[in-house]
């Protein structure tokens, strides 16, 4: 009986433990070449600064290839690109980001949280030619507001961004939550279990 109710107890405290995370990822592929990329990505909670979309064959493909499809963002008209998030609700913010860069001088990915402090940092190798991943992270849950991805030489038109990630984390409370239902109902199931428990053989 008590092993059967093993594998419900594991599910419940895997499933709290990410339940509430709203997960996103920004492909670039959406818009035309050349559309400066500001507020369209805010149904995802991200907004943009200096990012102009890119798409293959209007820039030069071979130097600066994508990491998928054909749409990428670069720094343009200025560096860095800046990307700024807002809470999803029922959620503490960003705390966990990844994205892929080209950039033949090296890149600095920089987070920092609402007061404008630096809260963590990236530093990226040169690259050109193929693509390299960058993450930023933080232990404290939703401490990221906002993200500058610059070129280490401070050159607009520099570097290319693709394939942007980033998960919102859900309150405490939700966890605690939903974390309270699962145990109820693994308790429930169990109670079931030992009402249908055949009588003793005399």
């Amino acid at each position: 009986m008590k092993k059967a109710l093993l594998p419900l107890l594991v599910l419940a405290f895997s499933v709290s433990a990410t339940a509430g995370t709203q997960s996103f990822t920004i492909n670039f592929e959406q818009y035309p070449g050349y559309t400066q990329i500001t507020n369209q990505y805010a149904g995802q909670y991200a907004t943009f600064n200096n990012a102009l979309q890119l798409v293959v064959p209007d820039y030069d493909y071979f130097d600066y290839p994508p990491h998928s499809g054909s749409g990428v963002i670069t720094n343009d008209p200025s560096n860095p690109i800046q990307v700024t998030f807002s809470t999803a609700p029922g959620t503490l913010g960003v705390n966990n980001i990844t994205g892929w860069y080209v950039d033949p001088n090296g890149i600095t990915v920089n987070g920092y949280n609402s007061k404008g402090a630096l809260v963590a940092t990236f530093q990226g190798a040169p690259v050109i030619g193929a693509d390299l991943e960058f993450s930023l992270s933080t232990a404290q849950a939703g401490t990221i507001s906002y993200i500058t991805i610059s070129d280490d030489t401070g050159s607009p038109d520099s570097e290319i961004v693709d394939d942007l990630s980033y998960q919102e984390v859900p309150e405490p409370d939700s966890l605690l939550i939903v974390c309270s239902g699962l145990v109820s109902a693994v308790g429930l199931a169990r109670l079931k279990m030992g009402r249908r428990k055949p009588p003793a053989t005399p």
